[in-house]
Formats: structure tokens, sequence, C-alpha cells
């Protein structure tokens, strides 16, 4: 059974507005807490690295592979280690319409497999808080328009 780590944020924005920050990695720095820098061709089946900040210290480095990418709805990357009944994780990034100038942002998280309830124990809080920060800060950016 896996676990899912996710955050769910309203913004009074237009999707299209939220869709668009997610889409500028250039300005990651400028506000994104939990993951300031990622690289990608936004190719499926290619590379995404991540630089991951846990808890605001410094970032780590974690390459991933893009599953899917359909620009205004949903990026969605994972990973395994060893066969993928050992480890594996998805990271789903959606952004909903509520209306003309609102928005939901979800970020999700599922560990799967023998290894996952130590990377859960390890990392799992770490993850979550990093995520609440991060639909914050976007909720924020989108916000001040």
């Amino acid at each position: 059974m896996a676990k899912l780590f996710a955050t769910r944020v309203e913004i009074t924005a237009s999707a299209d507005r939220v869709w668009a920050i997610l889409e500028d990695l250039d300005a990651y720095p400028d506000w994104n807490p939990f993951t300031p820098r990622i690289e990608t061709s936004f190719v499926v089946g290619e590379p995404i690295v991540l630089h991951v900040s846990f808890d605001g210290a410094k970032p780590r480095r974690q390459v991933e592979i893009l599953r899917r990418w359909a620009p205004g709805q949903e990026l969605r990357w994972g990973m395994t280690i060893g066969p993928a009944w050992f480890f594996r994780a998805e990271r789903i990034q959606r952004v909903e319409v509520l209306g003309d100038q609102r928005s939901r942002y979800v970020s999700e998280d599922a560990f799967a497999g023998l290894l996952s309830p130590i990377v859960e124990l390890l990392f799992g809080g770490k993850v979550q808080r990093g995520f609440d920060r991060l639909g914050a800060a976007l909720k924020r950016r989108a916000e001040a328009g």
C-alpha cells in the first residue's frame, strides 16, 4: 500500500496564471522554497533533475524520470530504487480550474514498496512540510499578480 503525501491549495488566480508560474523554471529560486531549481527538457521519459531543500537546508540533487507533461494540467515524475517492488515514488503536480479567477494547486507524492516505511520515516515529515511551504509560496506569488 502506498503512502501519499499531499497538499491542496485554493488560489485566487486563474489556472493559466498558476500554471505559468509552475512552468517558469528560471524563476523558481525567487519563490520556491522546496525545489528552488529544476532542470528538465519537458520530454517524457527523460530525466528531471530536482534540487530539493528539506526544511530550508542546502538543496540536495535528485534525478527522476519525467512521466507525464500535459501543459496547463499536469506534471508527473517518478523514480525507483531497485525493482519497483523494493521502492518507487511518483510525484504529481496538477492545477484545477475552480472558476474564472480561482484554481486549485494539487501536489502529491506516493511512496510504495518494501523500502517505503523507512523512506517515510526518514523523509515523510520533510516532504509534507516542503509541500505545504511550496503551496503557500505558490499561492502568494499567483495572488500577487
